[in-house]
């Protein structure tokens, strides 16, 4: 919450219009590199495999970031919102819906904390 309140004090709101084009652009890749995700295996030295999946939306935030400030992680959280309003609508039961609001908020909060290495 301290994250979200800091973003809403330093965000330049004008951004949005004088950058319009590249806002629109930006929009428009998170939602086409959203549905491109990879899924990886990897074998252990155990001889487990384990498996891990992703998007790769976060290159998109960070360059987006980098260009343009911070103020642009505006349009992620919107997409967070928007995926998290979708899936509780499917939701069909307490557990699910619970499981769609964890999911978008380790997805919200993932990319921004913890940059890949």
């Amino acid at each position: 919450m301290l994250g979200l309140g800091w973003l809403v004090n330093n965000s330049d709101w004008t951004l949005f219009i004088s950058q319009w084009p590249m806002v629109l652009l930006i929009l428009a890749v998170i939602f086409i590199f959203n549905r491109m995700r990879y899924y990886i295996r990897h074998s252990l030295h155990s001889g487990h495999v384990i498996g891990s999946y992703g998007d790769f939306t976060w290159v998109i935030l960070w360059a987006s970031v980098l260009v343009l400030g911070h103020t642009i992680i505006w349009l992620f959280l919107f997409r967070m919102v928007l995926e998290l309003i979708l899936s509780y609508r499917r939701a069909v039961n307490q557990g699910a819906r619970l499981e769609s609001l964890r999911t978008a908020s380790l997805s919200a909060a993932m990319p921004v904390t913890m940059p890949p290495s």
